[in-house]
């Protein structure tokens, strides 16, 4: 590491900063009964995701309440923390979100200035090793409790001021990439959605088999690696949510269990929910499944199709221990009845939305791959960014 950097705490850039470290309003000063859909917005712990602040869901509160809880007013640059449960996670307050309210389960860091750039500064917070520390020093048996002392002894890293901005400003860029490519795959799926509610107003139902083929996954026993080394990646139920396989198989199976992006897969476990697969190429593990159109029906109808018949499945069988669903029960889907011209149709206003989300969701993984092995070179110092131009380049240490 370049001798220029020094290793402070966020209470040694409080106290340099002038700034402040405070744990949001007391839940005296803000009732559920004050929250409603309309209003300024509220950060909680809900809405820390990845650095950044998520909106979706986010409550709302009147006019009056700001003006009454002025001190807990965000400002962009601020970072705001979980105060309880997962604690290590942290977001930055950007333009955007200045002038929103710093909820009650959460803690406020104003400590950016003239020796500390808060879009650095995050990304330093976000370190495994920081986390770990945050984990480690939360108070609390049952569940883990982060407080204002705590927070002020959390240490990092920080070179001269200029280095913070440049690195900061090359991770956020990588980051708005990202967010960027998520909000038009959201756009296209939502859009896709639209013009196929429009195509199966007004029909009638059939037999899914009119329209769709399910390939049913198999039973994996041979040798399972934790680590992308051999094999293909073994698709579980566990993985839909997240599009990343925790396990690789090297047995062979054919081609019915194998599972590629942009296909529909279903997890036949607990939540019924046909997904569009956005991982690598993958084989399908038992107790998940994969539909297929059939003569032209595209994935968006396949999509659409799904839900209400996985809907009624999952709360016909809610009361049971483990809610399964059986072969037995998709046998027994419907969908509604299109004929071959309207899916024709439907799948060139649709297909190419699905492509996009797809191709969109592989620069991606490949985006935050780059920015996960930038980050802990870039903030120990063994990457620089050089000053005229926004690429990187490595330098001696």
């Amino acid at each position: 590491m370049v001798t220029s950097w020094r290793r402070v705490t966020l209470g040694d850039l409080e106290r340099e900063s002038q700034g402040v470290i405070q744990t949001g309003p007391f839940g005296s000063q803000l009732h559920a009964s004050d929250y409603s859909t309309f209003g300024t917005p509220v950060v909680m712990p809900t809405n820390i995701r990845g650095l950044r602040i998520d909106p979706n869901g986010i409550a709302r509160v009147a006019s009056h309440h700001v003006d009454l809880l002025a001190r807990h007013v965000l400002r962009s640059g601020d970072i705001v923390y979980s105060r309880r449960g997962d604690v290590e996670k942290c977001a930055l307050v950007t333009e955007h979100e200045a002038g929103w309210l710093c909820g009650t389960g959460c803690l406020l860091v104003r400590v950016q200035g003239e020796t500390a750039d808060a879009r650095f500064l995050s990304y330093a917070l976000s370190l495994p090793e920081t986390r770990a520390w945050i984990s480690q020093h939360a108070v609390g048996a049952t569940m883990p409790n982060l407080n204002t002392s705590i927070l002020r002894e959390v240490g990092v890293q920080l070179p001269p001021i200029e280095e913070q901005q440049r690195v900061g400003a090359t991770l956020v860029a990588l980051d708005d990439k990202i967010d960027s490519n998520r909000r038009a795959m959201s756009l296209a799926m939502e859009t896709a959605r639209s013009h196929v509610d429009r195509a199966i107003a007004g029909h009638s139902m059939v037999s899914y088999g009119q329209a769709l083929q399910v390939r049913m996954g198999s039973a994996f026993k041979g040798v399972q690696f934790s680590v992308p080394s051999v094999g293909r990646p073994l698709l579980r139920i566990r993985d839909l949510k997240t599009f990343e396989s925790q396990t690789w198989t090297n047995e062979e199976r054919s081609d019915e269990v194998v599972i590629r992006p942009g296909d529909v897969v279903v997890g036949m476990d607990a939540e019924f929910r046909a997904t569009l697969w956005l991982g690598l190429e993958s084989v399908m593990n038992q107790r998940v499944c994969s539909f297929v159109g059939q003569r032209g029906v595209g994935r968006a109808f396949v999509l659409a199709a799904l839900e209400p018949q996985l809907a009624f499945q999952e709360a016909a069988k809610t009361g049971t221990t483990v809610i399964h669903l059986n072969k037995a029960d998709i046998d027994t889907f419907e969908v509604p009845d299109l004929t071959s011209e309207e899916h024709k149709e439907l799948s060139e206003l649709t297909e190419p939305l699905i492509d996009l989300v797809v191709a969109r969701s592989k620069e991606v993984r490949s985006l935050a791959a780059m920015r996960d092995a930038l980050l802990p070179e870039l903030l120990a110092g063994r990457i620089r960014v050089p000053e005229e131009t926004d690429s990187v380049h490595r330098t001696a240490s």
